[in-house]
């Protein structure tokens, strides 16, 4: 329900600003991110042999594994350290230093 969104997002002082009509280069961070975090769960999903019903479970492994992956863009830092004052927690998440070390595809 659209208006029962935009009346919890006005509750917690969230601003909605939509791009204008038919221009997607306004979403174009939005839209890579997307799929990125698709295409990370759908490997995991196919690399683990995990059930279809499992769905949720993996897209939300996926934006956590997005959040604290550093990113060069952001100076190695995690786009969860951007929004935070404090670094994130990395239980399971192996890091050299602070450039990604992907001990999960291993």
């Amino acid at each position: 329900n659209r208006t029962a969104t935009l009346d919890f997002l006005r509750a917690q002082n969230i601003i909605v600003e939509n791009s204008a009509v038919h221009t997607p280069a306004q979403n174009g961070g939005t839209e890579v991110s997307g799929n990125i975090i698709k295409t990370k769960a759908r490997a995991m999903r196919a690399g683990a042999k995990l059930a279809q019903y499992l769905w949720v479970e993996i897209y939300r492994c996926a934006v956590y594994l997005y959040n604290r992956t550093p990113k060069y863009i952001y100076n190695w830092r995690t786009p969860y350290e951007r929004l935070h004052t404090f670094v994130a927690r990395r239980d399971g998440v192996i890091t050299e230093g602070r450039k990604p070390y992907q001990a999960h595809l291993r």
